[in-house]
């Protein structure tokens, strides 16, 4: 008998405490762009905060989102906005930038729910909160930056063209370059290369480096191969130059460093064949493992689909893939 009357203690204290840390919504409606969203699983307040389920609010706003099983992390992207984040962790990233939620994602009837301000402030959408009527409205954003959500062009559609097999050259490269020093050096973008100056080391290479943001998956396609190629000369320092290559979830498929040449040598040509994979989020070089000043310039990418094998480009690869990226490195990864 007594223990039936400490299990309903435990149970009613238990009853009436959850309603101060979460509470399921059904009241609160989510309009997205005039449109009222239904779920599967209804809305949650979590110490003041609306969850809703990931893929739906992630989808809804038109950004794709992965899955890394291994880590337990949530990846999503839209155009050159990428957001990381985990279940029960209030540490996420934003493009690189790390910062702390209020509220942390959780798993609530097998269902991953996220803190609905968060993902739609981080993608560039507005958010609105009506009183009265229980409701949150957000608002996609109108200036969405062309160059990546244009529609491709009849060139760039098709995954390669025997007769020119270059996908992105120096022009586009530079135009879809996105910078990520840190404090830890600087790049100098000129009309004809680009000078690369890590001048303090990084706890991680991956703290210092460029990313090339367009939309690969209308030019790359799953078993096209591809091959980086670039110039490369050591002004001082000791060069270290590694691509990069990856698909929204940071699965590689390329990531390795590439032979450069010694300081005050002539530029090297750099070579570095890959294999397209699905949903390509991003390529990019790091240059964060030494103190460097280096000059890279003619960056280009070229598809050759199905018309030559990896065997027979060049290659000037040093190194391996790495395929099981860390919840650390998906962060820092996501620049």
């Amino acid at each position: 008998m007594k223990k039936i009357i400490i299990s309903l203690l435990i149970l009613s204290l238990t009853v009436s405490i959850l309603p101060l840390s979460l509470a399921f919504a059904d009241d609160i409606k989510i309009i997205i762009d005039g449109k009222d969203q239904t779920y599967d699983v209804m809305p949650v307040i979590v110490n003041g905060r609306t969850l809703v389920p990931l893929r739906g609010i992630f989808e809804t706003l038109g950004a794709r989102v992965g899955w890394e099983d291994t880590t337990r992390t949530i990846i999503g992207s839209k155009g050159d906005k990428t957001i990381v984040l985990q279940p029960d962790n209030t540490l996420a990233s934003v493009s690189g930038k790390e910062v702390t939620l209020d509220v942390p994602p959780q798993i609530i009837s097998s269902r991953t729910m996220v803190p609905v301000r968060f993902i739609s402030e981080s993608l560039g959408a507005q958010v609105d909160w009506i009183g009265d009527t229980r409701t949150v409205t957000i608002t996609s954003p109108k200036d969405t930056e062309q160059e990546i959500n244009e529609e491709p062009t009849t060139e760039e559609s098709s995954s390669s063209s025997e007769n020119n097999p270059v996908i992105i050259d120096w022009a586009k490269f530079k135009k879809s370059l996105k910078k990520y020093s840190n404090g830890f050096g600087s790049f100098n973008v000129k009309d004809d290369s680009v000078e690369i100056i890590c001048e303090t080391l990084p706890e991680k290479d991956s703290k210092f480096n460029f990313a090339i943001v367009t939309d690969f998956e209308n030019i790359i396609k799953e078993g096209d191969v591809c091959l980086m190629s670039f110039k490369v000369k050591v002004n001082s320092g000791e060069g270290y130059v590694k691509p990069w290559v990856q698909d929204i979830k940071s699965r590689k498929a390329l990531f390795a460093q590439t032979i450069v040449g010694s300081a005050g040598g002539d530029f090297t040509e750099c070579y570095l064949p890959f294999v397209g994979i699905p949903d390509i989020r991003d390529i990019g070089i790091r240059f964060g493992g030494k103190i460097q000043n280096i000059t890279l310039k003619d960056f280009k990418i070229e598809n050759f689909g199905t018309t030559k094998k990896l065997s027979e480009l060049p290659s000037t690869i040093t190194g391996k893939n790495d395929t099981s990226p860390s919840f650390a490195d998906l962060i820092a990864n996501a620049q």
